[in-house]
């Protein structure tokens, strides 16, 4: 439980059990007698501002993590809804759980539930869309109550695409301190969505007849800033049929269109049609931020390399090779 006086509660007790401290350690370790820190934690005495950032550095926390007032109103503040998600915040809708996150200047809050989310796991969210008099339907405005303001405008790398392979880029994100936040769109939408400013990177493997290359020419046409192209692989694409191919199928007919590496994850045979090469679109205006730039150095690892192409019908040698698209 945590101690609290009549204004300040504090987990004290709980941060210190965790690293395995007794009082007396602690208060010597930040400086103050075992009797100081003992009234600390039963909440008959309120910290210093020294003693209070001492004892977080040393607990391995934030100040407001030890320390909190109680029953704070949840913060809440506005945030723009990603293009197409359709979002009610009428006054009798319930909450909404959602990614909240930073692209740029702005905002950003993509609902977890809905028609267009096509998650099958439980996905992490930042915060609660709630709602709100004259501000529901199609697009606009929302107001939205992060969980943890930190987290919010902690570093976050937005992505939108369709290749099931990026998620393998979520724990090399994180161990840097990046939060990845990935929809999953078509690629002309992901042009789209990263041309309203909504993501810093899309993914795509659009291929232009005329040219017979793949992506530069539709980013030049949908997206009306400078980019970079950083390959991430390229895919088999070709027919899943079942094991076997029982009905000794060599049409289109009972059979589904994909990337071999969804029918080896179904157990399912694979009759390979053609290899597209799906990018990775980065504005230049944001290459130089810090979740880019990890982004970046991770596509540059072997060992990232070697976990894309052990999904099956990847080819990884490519990755990470940049060329602008302009």
């Amino acid at each position: 439980m945590p101690r609290h006086t009549s204004s300040l509660q504090n987990n004290l007790k709980q941060a210190r059990t965790s690293a395995g401290l007794t009082q007396g350690e602690l208060a010597g370790q930040v400086g103050i007698s075992r009797q100081a820190y003992s009234s600390l934690e039963s909440g008959q005495s309120t910290p210093s501002t020294e003693v209070a950032i001492r004892l977080a550095h040393r607990l391995g926390g934030r100040v407001e993590s030890l320390f909190y007032l109680p029953e704070q109103p949840p913060v809440a503040i506005d945030a723009e809804l990603v293009s197409g998600a359709f979002c009610d915040t009428s006054l009798n809708s319930p909450d909404q759980r959602a990614r909240i996150f930073r692209v740029g200047q702005k905002l950003l809050a993509r609902p977890l539930s809905g028609p267009e989310n096509t998650r099958h796991t439980v996905v992490a969210a930042e915060g609660l869309i709630v709602p709100t008099p004259g501000a529901h339907g199609l697009g606009g405005v929302v107001t939205v109550q992060p969980f943890d303001l930190d987290e919010v405008d902690s570093p976050t790398l937005a992505m939108l695409g369709c290749d099931p392979a990026v998620g393998l880029l979520e724990t090399g994100l994180r161990a840097k301190g990046v939060a990845l936040v990935a929809g999953e769109e078509s690629s002309r939408q992901a042009l789209m969505g990263l041309a309203n400013g909504e993501a810093h990177v899309a993914g795509c493997h659009l291929l232009d007849d005329a040219t017979g290359t793949y992506n530069s020419v539709w980013v030049r046409q949908l997206v009306p800033f400078p980019c970079t192209l950083v390959t991430f692989a390229s895919w088999q694409q070709g027919l899943i049929i079942a094991y076997g191919n029982p009905k000794q199928i060599n049409g289109e007919a009972d059979l589904g269109i994909g990337v071999k590496a969804a029918a080896v994850a179904m157990g399912m045979e694979f009759i390979p049609i053609e290899e597209e090469r799906y990018d990775l679109v980065i504005p230049d205006h944001f290459l130089s931020e810090t979740s880019v730039q990890v982004l970046l150095d991770l596509l540059r690892r072997p060992t990232l390399h070697r976990r894309v192409e052990s999904l099956g019908g990847y080819d990884a040698s490519q990755m990470g090779i940049q060329a602008s698209a302009n």
